[in-house]
């Protein structure tokens, strides 16, 4: 079972961007803990974001906002479901 912690969720990061071949977008995980893009997390079927990024890219810079606590904005349910997901795709992508 997936649980929280830091060790963790590190690990999922750390694995999906090994295996993809990416990183996060620093600077706008920046503007996003900086309150400048409130809405970047959303899922379109709530709202739409104002700057539009590889899907990837959000449930990223949505485990790494859980790791960089504290920060000045932050949505935890929305937190808390990339974090959920990033673990689950760390597992379930397999690269041979």
């Amino acid at each position: 079972m997936s649980m929280f912690t830091n060790n963790e969720v590190e690990e999922a990061i750390s694995g999906i961007c090994a295996k993809l071949g990416i990183t996060i977008d620093a600077k706008i995980k920046t503007e996003y803990q900086n309150g400048k893009h409130p809405n970047l997390l959303s899922y379109e079927k709530v709202e739409k974001a104002k700057i539009e990024i590889p899907c990837i890219q959000k449930y990223l810079i949505g485990a790494q906002t859980y790791l960089d606590q504290p920060c000045q904005f932050f949505d935890i349910f929305r937190l808390c479901r990339h974090v959920i997901l990033i673990q689950n795709l760390n597992k379930a992508i397999e690269i041979e």
